[in-house]
């Protein structure tokens, strides 16, 4: 009976029991805001809006209870997704996964943070636009500054696309090699085309003794020389020029001894074009004497020594920073005297018209000189080996025409026999002979080369040729 009696009593009274799991200390019924009303951990409504159990001040979202707990920087990536989750603007992993702040289609390389990124690298070569030869084509080189396709380790200036590479232009002068004389020395940057070579000799002929030897002047003694000269195609025009630009000397002793050499008449009308075209199929003359000896060259003319310089052809001569050697030393030589032929003398005639210099009196005094003096006036044939294939040695040492002469009488004393010109009595000319072989005369030999042999008709392999090597 006592156990019914305390329920009807609660029936009755409303009796309040207490509530062992609320723990936030909000009375039951009270009217107050509580959020749990039946745990005792619950949080108050003011503070937890959507019941999730994360403070309002520490809720992304405190009127969505979904909203992930793991984001610290509410930007709705979870910590473990974030590049960085204390930045809500940092991007998310799966769309940077480098996290270098570049989302994946922008970045040039993705997995790797210190990589370029499109817009700044367009073909993703890792050279920025603005520093890129071609930004569409990631195979372009990108050391190459002035972006002319030669890299900087081998261009002559990387800073001028216009400058030519290394490899076409050694020494870096402008010049491509192709057309440079000397492409490692920057300093030689004019060519000097050598197309053909000419002879003369200069000396004395004993014709009583058949010999050639030197003079004297007020030097001294004077040895028998051969200058041979060395020219460029403006030569056959210009002359040496102003400069001597046009050709290139060089001094040689003649070696000699007399013999008995053929000569013939050179093919004026239908000159060879090559070496093979000889012997020439020309009438043979008689000669007066003939010398026969080796070239032995001793240097570069002072007057065309810088011309020399550029020439670049080891067959005639080669410059070793200033030191020559010659290509042409010791070549077989020869010279043969003979009557003044109708070809040269009609050419002395007109070059004497052409020169002619007109006096007070109208008398074309040059013109008067060669007639007076035409007997002093020879042929020279110049002999050097030439191919031969129907010979034995396998080349032919024939002489042909190519220079005139002029001889002069000598003094007793060996100098040279001069008198006072008789175009202008104020210079001294040589007194040439009025007979130019009686076999008894001792005569002073200027030669003059009428004719350069063509470099392509002459075989450097033979020159040096003799019957007795």
């Amino acid at each position: 009976m006592k156990y019914a009696l305390f329920f009807l009593s609660c029936t009755l009274f409303a009796c309040e029991t207490k509530d062992t799991t609320d723990t936030d200390n909000v009375p039951e019924d009270s009217g107050a805001d509580d959020t749990d009303d039946t745990e005792t951990n619950d949080t108050d409504a003011s503070e937890d809006a959507d019941g999730d159990g994360v403070l309002a001040d520490e809720d992304c979202d405190d009127n969505n209870a979904s909203v992930p707990l793991e984001d610290a920087d509410c930007d709705g990536i979870l910590t473990a997704d974030d590049c960085d989750d204390e930045d809500a603007s940092s991007t998310a992993i799966a769309e940077d996964a480098d996290c270098d702040g570049f989302l994946t289609a922008d970045d040039c390389d993705d997995n790797d943070e210190s990589s370029t990124v499109l817009s700044e690298d367009a073909d993703c070569d890792g050279v920025l636009a603005d520093e890129d030869c071609d930004d569409n084509n990631a195979s372009a080189p990108w050391e190459d500054e002035d972006c002319d396709g030669i890299l900087t380790i081998d261009d002559c200036d990387d800073g001028d696309a216009s400058s030519n590479a290394i490899s076409e232009d050694a020494d870096c002068d402008g010049i491509l090699a192709v057309d440079d004389c000397n492409d490692n020395d920057e300093l030689i940057a004019e060519c000097f085309e050598e197309i053909a070579i000419g002879f003369e000799f200069i000396g004395t002929w004993d014709q009583t003794n058949n010999t050639l030897n030197g003079w004297e002047d007020s030097f001294g003694t004077q040895e028998a020389y051969v200058l041979i000269h060395i020219a460029n195609a403006e030569f056959f025009s210009d002359g040496a020029g102003e400069d001597n630009e046009n050709l290139c000397t060089l001094f040689a002793l003649f070696d000699n001894q007399s013999t008995t050499l053929n000569t013939q008449e050179y093919d004026w009308n239908n000159p060879p074009t090559s070496s093979n075209q000889y012997p020439l199929n020309t009438a043979a003359v008689a000669s007066w004497a003939s010398f026969e000896g080796t070239l032995s060259i001793l240097a570069a003319s002072d007057d065309t020594l810088e011309t020399c310089t550029l020439v670049d052809n080891s067959d005639i001569l080669t410059n070793n920073n200033g030191n020559f050697s010659f290509g042409l030393d010791g070549m077989r030589f020869g010279i043969s005297f003979g009557a003044l032929n109708s070809f040269h003398e009609s050419w002395l005639e007109s070059a004497y018209v052409m020169n002619a210099d007109n006096d007070s009196n109208g008398i074309d005094d040059l013109v008067e000189y060669f007639d007076e003096n035409r007997e002093g006036f020879v042929t020279q044939y110049v002999h050097i080996n030439h191919p031969n294939s129907a010979s034995a040695s396998g080349y032919d040492f024939t002489g042909y025409d190519w220079n005139y002469a002029t001889l002069s009488y000598m003094n007793a004393d060996d100098t040279i026999a001069s008198i006072p010109c008789a175009y202008d009595t104020t210079q001294t000319c040589y007194d040439l002979v009025q007979d130019p072989y009686d076999a008894s005369l001792n005569v002073f030999v200027v030669s003059n080369a009428y004719w350069f042999e063509d470099i392509p008709n002459i075989d450097f392999s033979l020159l040096s040729s003799t019957s007795s090597n």
